[in-house]
């Protein structure tokens, strides 16, 4: 070999070696910021990317790793996402289930309206716009990723499929009160329909029952001048500037959080097929009626599970952790 090509190839050899180093101990790091999560403490940091939902596809539910939970291997898990939609499709009033048979832990939790997610064009939005908007798939993994836990289904409810569920649930009950006093900030007075189309002369008085009022704890299925006491609700308005197309929207998605709550609580009446299967039928959903038969003893835990009850925090990271923790049985503390 010529002293020329030794040469050559030595130094090839040193130049590769230099250049590895510099890539392991420079290029890499360089990368790894890149790529890296989002910074929990940065500006947006309360943000869930719609555009990065296609990687939480492999998201499991979380497994505990604590000695002073009991672990059924062989435990179901049902999770979903629950929500009410107005006339214009914005969601309302929105929940995340987790009902966790591996670990015992039922979770609830509440997602506020205004809880901003970024979609695929890289707009951050509240999922109150956004998720009436995309099909039940869509609403799911942007879930999964809001989470931390993978969610199976969407459940989305407009006022006819409410009707459909409250019939489901036998006697609902809300406390008219309640409404006045949190929402409406005057008594929920309604005008007799029987005086629709009655004109009163310039001075006389109206009768006294011209208006009803609704108070104290109603039955949302019994009727009061032709319509159910949830039908009242539903369209109540009184001021006409308020809500989209005749919607008291804050009455609405009270009486919708009622009725979830009751649902799940409700297990003598609605833990079957039949009842299931109604239900799923009124709503949008890709849960099906087999799949809702297979998961029917764990979406019916309340009464049997460690439940939780929690509001979805403003930070992304926080809510992560917070319902990781929570589905794996640890403190919420």
């Amino acid at each position: 070999m010529s002293s020329a090509l030794k040469n050559f190839l030595i130094t090839f050899v040193i130049s590769l070696t230099v250049f590895l180093l510099i890539g392991l101990n420079v290029i890499s790091p360089w990368l790894s910021e890149i790529v890296a999560l989002p910074d929990p403490n940065g500006e947006n940091s309360g943000d869930v990317s719609q555009g990065d939902v296609s990687d939480t596809s492999d998201t499991e539910t979380s497994f505990p790793e604590v000695s002073d939970v009991e672990y059924d291997e062989k435990g179901d898990i049902f999770t979903a996402v629950i929500f009410c939609v107005d006339s214009e499709n914005r969601a309302l009033e929105t929940f995340f289930i987790d009902s966790n048979g591996k670990t015992k832990q039922f979770i609830k939790c509440s997602i506020p309206k205004t809880t901003r997610v970024t979609n695929e064009i890289g707009v951050a939005v509240p999922v109150g716009d956004l998720f009436g908007m995309i099909s039940s798939e869509s609403v799911c993994q942007l879930v999964s990723t809001m989470t931390g836990i993978k969610t199976d289904y969407a459940l989305c409810f407009d006022k006819k499929s409410v009707k459909t569920l409250a019939r489901l649930i036998g006697s609902p009950t809300v406390n008219a009160d309640e409404i006045a006093s949190t929402i409406t900030k005057e008594p929920i007075s309604i005008m007799n329909p029987a005086y629709k189309d009655v004109i009163f002369p310039e001075g006389d008085s109206k009768p006294s029952d011209y208006y009803f009022n609704l108070t104290g704890k109603i039955n949302l299925n019994k009727s009061v001048h032709g319509k159910t006491y949830l039908e009242w609700l539903l369209e109540y308005n009184p001021h006409g500037d308020q809500g989209s197309g005749g919607d008291y929207n804050s009455v609405y998605a009270y009486v919708f959080a009622q009725l979830i709550d009751q649902f799940f609580k409700n297990e003598s009446n609605l833990k079957n097929v039949s009842s299931m299967t109604k239900l799923i039928s009124a709503c949008e959903t890709n849960l099906t009626a087999d799949q809702a038969t297979e998961h029917l003893e764990t979406i019916f835990s309340y009464d049997d599970f460690q439940r939780h009850e929690v509001i979805y925090p403003s930070n992304w990271v926080d809510g992560v952790n917070l319902l990781r923790r929570l589905d794996k049985g640890e403190s919420d503390k």
